[in-house]
């Protein structure tokens, strides 16, 4: 199958094939698709999209759209604790990202390395949109939805456990990461009345681990 059009990624002057999802250019050198220029740029237009889908349906199943997403003013102080715990899971699976390949992500290396021209772009749509638009399926409207026919503490568990499900693009180990800050999230989406820290926790997590990433990445 031939690719056509795709000058932004720098492969016009050259001859390509596709097949499997790997691109081999110049009947040699293979890439995958991850390596195109399309990370940061799919992950901000997308979220955007699933935001605004989110609270379109919601605003056509229930007018108290506050209450669906957990949107209210949240209690600070009980948020603090989960704060700090956040840190300390973050610093501790940073730490065995470097002393172990199996907590290094391979995809999102490939997908900062495809961004680097478009780095404005991808720390908004990796960092900051994502951010949101999970936080508002997970720690909001599924979060919600599971408060009201069950527990609080069920809701932690399995909004945890589906978030990380729905990131097996990783490692095993880097999905025990995933699922460890998810139970941290919902216990701070409980405690604290709202979805707001888990918001602002999210997209710190997120943005300064891009511009981690975009400081390391070897350029190409």
């Amino acid at each position: 199958m031939a690719l056509k059009n795709i000058y932004a990624s720098g492969l016009a002057k050259h001859s390509y094939a596709l097949r499997h999802g790997q691109i081999t250019l110049d009947g040699e050198r293979t890439i995958s698709l991850l390596d195109l220029p399309l990370g940061g740029k799919g992950l901000l237009w997308g979220s955007l999209l699933g935001l605004c889908v989110l609270m379109l349906g919601s605003l056509a199943m229930s007018r108290d759209v506050r209450s669906a997403f957990g949107l209210s003013r949240p209690t600070w102080k009980a948020a603090l604790p989960w704060f700090g715990l956040y840190v300390l899971v973050g610093v501790l699976f940073t730490w065995l990202e470097h002393i172990s390949p199996l907590f290094r992500s391979e995809a999102m290396e490939k997908m900062i390395r495809a961004s680097l021209n478009h780095a404005t772009i991808a720390i908004i749509g990796i960092g900051i949109v994502t951010p949101i638009f999970e936080e508002f399926v997970f720690r909001g409207l599924l979060f919600q939805r599971l408060v009201s026919v069950g527990s609080p503490l069920v809701a932690v568990f399995v909004t945890a456990f589906v978030f990380a499900i729905l990131h097996m693009q990783y490692s095993w180990a880097i999905m025990l990461g995933v699922l460890c800050i998810g139970l941290v999230l919902g216990m701070l989406r409980w405690k604290s009345g709202s979805i707001w820290p888990c918001v602002l926790l999210h997209c710190l997590n997120n943005t300064i681990a891009t511009l981690i990433a975009f400081n390391t990445a070897p350029q190409a």
